[in-house]
């Protein structure tokens, strides 16, 4: 080997190597953008990071400490049943979509930089009120055309599927789905 081709050699594998570096780097980088959400389904706690609220909504740093105050956040599902109804001692059997909605109370967790409070994540610290309804937004017995309304019997709901809960933020009439 020429000490020419030796040279030409080496500047190929130096520049093969710099490329895989640069490769490893920029996945380490995108590995460590993930997602920083943690949520307990049973207790309703947990921690969402900014970036987590910021991406759905394209937010830059301003908008989120201007809005953060106003976000709010849920963990939904939803199920079919087979709901029995009843009125003057007749009884209807109706299959209803509801929605389960559980609201997490939250804090905003802030950090000092340069002199000014920032917005680094939500602390979730519990659930809050839970809200039930049907996803069509009927009611779950049918209305009545007189006085005598229909009524749920109680115990008699019979669940035909549910879906997987998971944990949304909502800002206004926007919400994103983090987990």
């Amino acid at each position: 080997m020429t000490v020419q081709n030796a040279q030409q050699s080496a500047r190929v594998r130096s520049s093969l190597l710099r490329r895989i570096s640069f490769a490893l780097a920029a996945l380490a980088l995108a590995g460590s953008a993930a997602a920083d959400v943690t949520f307990n389904p049973a207790t309703g706690q947990g921690f969402v990071g900014k970036g987590d609220v910021q991406t759905p909504f394209a937010w830059n740093n301003a908008m989120l400490q201007s809005y953060a105050n106003a976000i709010a956040f849920s963990y939904e599902s939803e199920a079919v049943y087979d709901v029995t109804c009843e009125k003057e001692g007749k009884k209807t059997t109706l299959t209803k979509q509801f929605k389960r909605s559980r609201a997490s109370e939250l804090s905003i967790q802030f950090e000092t930089r340069n002199n000014k409070k920032q917005v680094t994540g939500f602390f979730l610290i519990g659930y809050g009120d839970e809200v039930e309804s049907t996803v069509d937004g009927s009611d779950i017995c049918p209305a009545s055309d007189n006085d005598i309304a229909w009524v749920e019997v109680p115990g008699t709901r019979v669940t035909l599927s549910t879906t997987p809960a998971r944990l949304y933020v909502t800002f206004g009439a926007s919400r994103a789905l983090l987990y």
